[in-house]
């Protein structure tokens, strides 16, 4: 007796979803050192969801919070600079 569901290959997450995801974690805490994971995760999350759009898959709430906490960190970077700037 199996277990239910379709045989085949099942579906795997998108590595650059996740990596996007992890890279945003990242330029959010060093927000202040760098903007560098921030911009990566950015480009990396759009591009998993253009995968995820056009093969199918699983990742595309990952790409998205990649690309949110990415634009947050880029964001954060930017006020660090301006507030730098104006206290000098």
């Amino acid at each position: 007796m199996g277990y239910g569901g379709v045989p085949g290959a099942a579906v795997r997450t998108n590595g650059l979803a996740i990596a996007s995801m992890v890279l945003g974690i990242v330029g959010i805490l060093l927000f202040w050192l760098y903007a560098i994971p921030s911009i990566i995760a950015v480009v990396f999350g759009h591009v998993a969801v253009s995968q995820i759009r056009r093969r199918g898959g699983q990742g595309w709430g990952l790409a998205v919070a990649g690309i949110a906490t990415g634009y947050a960190g880029i964001a954060f970077f930017l006020i660090v600079i301006v507030v730098a700037i104006a206290v000098s």
